[in-house]
C-alpha cells in the first residue's frame, strides 16, 4: 500500500488529498475490463516490461517501489 506525502496532489479548483492506493501482482487476468466509475477515458492491462512511455510522476513512482 502507498500514501503520504509522494502521493499528495492539488487539484485545479483547490481541493487538496493524499491518496492511498493498493497494488496487486497478478500471474493472469481473464474478462473485459469495464468502465464504470463515470472518470475513466480508457482501461488496458499492461505487463511491466511493455509499459508506456509516457506515464505520469505517480504511476512511475509505485512501479518503482514495486517492480
Amino acid at each position: 500500500m502507498l500514501s503520504g506525502q509522494d502521493l499528495y496532489f492539488k487539484y485545479p479548483h483547490g481541493d487538496e488529498v493524499y491518496n492511498v492506493i493498493s497494488v496487486y501482482l497478478v500471474e493472469g487476468t481473464n474478462g473485459e475490463l469495464s468502465m464504470t466509475d463515470g472518470e475513466s477515458l480508457d482501461l488496458q492491462y499492461f505487463s511491466p516490461t511493455e509499459l508506456p512511455a509516457n506515464l505520469n510522476e505517480r504511476a512511475q513512482l509505485i512501479i518503482k517501489k514495486h517492480f
